[in-house]
């Protein structure tokens, strides 16, 4: 996150680039609009998720299982790609103003090709040096390739958005780190999203047999659920020669990319990190147009 203890006022440079963030924000809007709805005719349709038990009588406990599970809808994906690609766009736009208003002049082609918002987690010629390092090679090499004659204040952007201050490890799972890693693969071919059992996914009994219900033993939670995840055990006591239950599951759950638990979360933290690295340049048009 940019800190930023002044809030610059709005540059009409940099409108192009907030325009990229509304556009990407509207779609996020969009997509969870769209979950939320697909969430909805899933807990108002059985069948979209078919659990199967299984009883253990070494152990008096049923598994539950999934058994059928059904797909999530193929647009999703795509509409995710449409939001990861305009909030990258929203940050190498931003730098590009910032290149307009600093002090270079009279750029090559090629030098032009090479403005971008700098990652230096997703950097090979930084990845592995230490942390000292890297910081001097952000500024004396990064910098004047991917932003070149950039103001001091704008390069302080940048080199905030890096952080720094964590170890390596740690910025990978950075905003930064991740919005480049997911852009980059949908640029080849979609994202895959997964259905991921949430802690306020429920498994309930609405009938049992030859058996009398102890207690319900959430099972996966946090995993992807796939055919034969198991959702729970039941804990039974039998009193007859076939015990059984039927249960039904309640939705929410949570959707998920690889490497990202919630999907929810995943686009909250990037859309925070764009928009306050777009303020450290200069406020919103839009914030700029309610002050006058």
């Amino acid at each position: 996150m940019v800190d930023a203890p002044t809030v610059r006022p709005n540059d009409p440079l940099f409108n192009d680039a907030w325009a990229k963030f509304d556009w990407a924000f509207e779609h996020a809007k969009r997509l969870d609009a769209e979950i939320a709805g697909f969430h909805k005719f899933q807990s108002e349709s059985p069948g979209t998720i078919i659990p199967a038990g299984q009883f253990h009588p070494e152990s008096n406990w049923i598994s539950v299982r999934v058994a059928r599970l059904g797909p999530l809808p193929r647009r999703f994906p795509l509409i995710l790609g449409d939001i990861l690609h305009n909030y990258r766009s929203a940050l190498d736009a931003a730098v590009w103003a910032a290149v307009l208003r600093g002090s270079a002049r009279n750029l090559q082609e090629h030098q032009v090709r090479l403005v971008a918002f700098p990652d230096v987690v997703r950097m090979s010629d930084l990845r592995g040096s230490k942390y000292r390092t890297v910081r001097k090679k952000f500024t004396e090499y990064t910098l004047p390739r991917r932003a070149p004659g950039i103001s001091r204040p704008d390069a302080a952007v940048l080199r905030a958005a890096q952080r720094f201050d964590l170890a390596e490890k740690a910025r990978v799972t950075l905003p930064l780190a991740l919005l480049t890693d997911k852009n980059n693969f949908d640029k080849h071919k979609a994202l895959e999203l997964f259905n991921r059992r949430s802690a306020d996914f429920l498994v309930t009994v609405i009938e049992q047999r030859d058996c009398v219900v102890r207690r319900i033993e959430p099972r996966s939670i946090g995993r992807v659920l796939n055919i034969g995840t198991e959702l729970a055990r039941i804990h039974i006591t039998p009193t007859g020669p076939n015990p059984d239950v039927r249960v039904q599951t309640t939705f929410p759950h949570d959707i998920s990319i690889e490497q990202v638990p919630s999907l929810n979360a995943f686009l909250n933290s990037i859309e925070r990190f764009v928009f306050d690295s777009l303020s450290g340049f200069g406020e919103s048009p839009i914030r700029a147009d309610l002050r006058i």
